[in-house]
């Protein structure tokens, strides 16, 4: 008989086989992270997340983030090329074992779980009250983060369980999962995905388990979301590869060179050389301002950081409002100021920096067609709007 809810964690835990290394990290945790494949994984430190038990799912050997224990509950979602070097344990429902048997085969696998597909899923979502005491069965609905690494970090006895990279499929255009390596398989509807998180949230919370989402930005509010800066020190990437000095930023179709700042040694400040501003904050709102001295405010002080999506892109902290960053809701909103645990784009806030004119040329023009999109579809919903008044 499996060991259920009511058990010993020692025995939930000893029941995967996990090493005892790992097997005493787990008992001695009391929280756990599960990393999705969203872009803003690019954000996460996976140096320091190495102290911590992490849960990762389907692609993430792709990034450079290595968790302990591996989710895979889809076979589409299957990494033939990275998981045949995979060290640690990998957990999946009966199907995806027999679907990719010559591989697991030879790994360290744990396959003893049923499952309840989609189909019967959406029929019966409404009357699953409680996970699977014995984590016998998974309700298997194409998010593996709210199926199968929810239910079974919670299995595990984790109090804490905290979320990266769950940024919203399709609601991080033009880049989810692990950076686009996978762009030609979607997940569930967001509607159906945000529900399911939401239930995953409310059942862990009944087997006494908390879900956060430490995820920076994203657009999922299923559960609360959490500031990894306060989780512990280091699990933030603040430190750029190269010096910013000199190149350009796409700022609202401006070209903004990066100069240093003179607010403190570790500020930035960005220059539109054709029309004489700078880049500031004015409250929480992002404008472009001429007026003389301006550029010496902090106001107009940055902190230059990794992206929210590239570790090679920039992000922009803002030195009046020190927790706050330069944040999109998507490529036709205005900018604001918003903490990395609000809600925002991880792509439209994030800055590649260009070495000249030319090299931007291609990232004008794609936001002059993303402009022309959103125009357009305005225009189509007037006329719709008009037809449908005169039915």
């Amino acid at each position: 008989m499996l060991p259920s809810m009511s058990d010993p964690r020692e025995a939930r835990v000893r029941r995967f086989g996990f090493t005892p290394e790992l097997e005493d990290r787990i008992l001695k945790a009391k929280r756990c992270f599960i990393a999705g494949t969203g872009p803003s994984l690019a954000k996460v430190n996976p140096v320091t997340l190495q102290d911590e038990v992490v849960i990762g799912v389907n692609h993430i050997l792709r990034t450079d983030i290595r968790p302990d224990i591996l989710c895979i509950a889809d076979p589409g979602r299957f990494d033939e090329e990275n998981i045949p070097a995979f060290g640690g344990k990998i957990i999946v429902p009966k199907h995806v074992f027999t679907r990719h048997k010559a591989v697991l085969g030879k790994k360290s696998c744990y396959s003893g779980l049923e499952y309840v597909d989609a189909t019967s899923l959406q029929r019966n979502i409404q009357h699953i009250d409680q996970f699977d005491p014995s984590l016998s069965k998974v309700y298997w609905a194409a998010s593996v983060v709210a199926d199968l690494a929810i239910p079974l970090a919670t299995y595990l006895g984790f109090e804490k369980i905290y979320t990266l990279g769950l940024d919203g499929v399709r609601s991080s255009f033009p880049s989810s999962h692990a950076w686009g390596n996978d762009p030609a398989i979607y997940g569930p509807p967001d509607t159906m995905a945000y529900y399911l998180y939401q239930l995953a949230g409310q059942l862990a919370a009944k087997a006494g388990a908390q879900v956060g989402n430490a995820s920076f930005g994203g657009v999922v509010q299923a559960f609360p979301k959490v500031s990894l800066d306060e989780l512990a020190p280091g699990l933030v990437r603040r430190e750029l590869d190269s010096d910013p000095e000199g190149k350009l930023a796409l700022f609202r179709g401006s070209l903004l060179k990066i100069a240093r700042g003179v607010h403190d040694t570790k500020s930035w400040r960005a220059f539109d050389p054709l029309k004489s501003r700078w880049l500031r904050t004015h409250g929480k709102r992002i404008i472009l301002d001429g007026a003389a001295g301006i550029e010496d405010t902090a106001e107009a002080h940055f902190y230059l950081e990794p992206s929210f999506v590239r570790p090679d892109w920039v992000s922009f902290r803002s030195c009046a409002m020190t927790n706050h960053y330069i944040t999109a809701n998507n490529s036709f909103s205005s900018y604001d100021l918003r903490t990395a645990a609000g809600i925002f784009s991880p792509y439209f806030s994030s800055f590649p920096l260009f070495q000249t004119p030319d090299q931007a040329k291609p990232r004008i023009e794609f936001d002059r067609m993303l402009a022309t999109i959103d125009q357009q579809s305005k225009a189509v919903g007037n006329l719709m709007v008009a037809h449908d008044r005169g039915i």
